[in-house]
């Protein structure tokens, strides 16, 4: 599947021809090259300048805050959700190459509907967080579809081993990950969730995917 380049012009995010043309430096995919249904396509912005930011962090509070809800609501701790979206833009520039990869699925019409990261976590482990897909565009293979592109990417970076957790009371990530091929483990010290907030340890999983095999 083609892989664009995409300049600068003045264009606005109307559509899907619009949006892309408004990026600088975005490299855009096909979702269905991951498997995902198809109309829908996968950016991945080269640095902070090329992500539409107010999109962007809106996105992320919505998903932190679903989580939140969902493990308060099962009886979890109250942990800080804002502390975990301001950790991540704090760091911002990590998520780009040559350390990691940002992601972004926009549908035909432009609309944004998931995103998800990719951060180097040492010179060989990549930590994959925040795959999020709205409802509107679920059951389209896009989680999926994201999993496998950073495992492309963390391939592309150099690195052996990818790690991601998931709370226990999540219902989609735990058999995605187990049919990815990645193994449960003991608790990370490398976690970016649980060095945040050490309170919410108990309630989630561990996962590692070994990219030699």
């Amino acid at each position: 599947m083609m892989v664009e380049t995409i300049k600068p012009t003045s264009a606005t995010s109307v559509g899907v021809e619009n949006h892309s043309t408004s990026q600088v430096g975005t490299r855009i995919t096909s979702a269905e090259q991951y498997g995902a249904r198809s109309g829908y396509f996968i950016e991945r912005p080269n640095n902070a300048a090329d992500v539409p930011m107010e999109d962007a962090k809106a996105m992320l509070v919505e998903y932190a805050k679903i989580m939140h809800g969902r493990l308060t609501s099962a009886g979890g701790p109250d942990f800080s959700w804002q502390s975990h979206v301001d950790s991540f833009w704090a760091g911002f520039d990590r998520v780009f190459p040559p350390n990691g990869s940002y992601l972004l699925v926009r549908d035909e019409t432009g609309a944004l509907n998931g995103t998800a990261t990719l951060l180097r976590a040492s010179d060989d482990t990549g930590e994959m967080k925040h795959l999020y897909v709205r409802s509107s565009a679920r059951r389209a293979g896009l989680g999926e579809a994201l999993v496998k592109a950073r495992i492309e990417d963390a391939r592309n970076l150099g690195l052996r081993y990818l790690i991601a957790d998931t709370f226990k009371i999540n219902p989609e990530l735990p058999s995605l990950y187990a049919k990815m091929g990645f193994q449960k483990v003991p608790p990370s010290s490398t976690s970016k969730s649980t060095t945040i907030s050490p309170e919410i340890e108990d309630w989630m999983w561990f996962y590692r995917l070994d990219l030699s095999q």
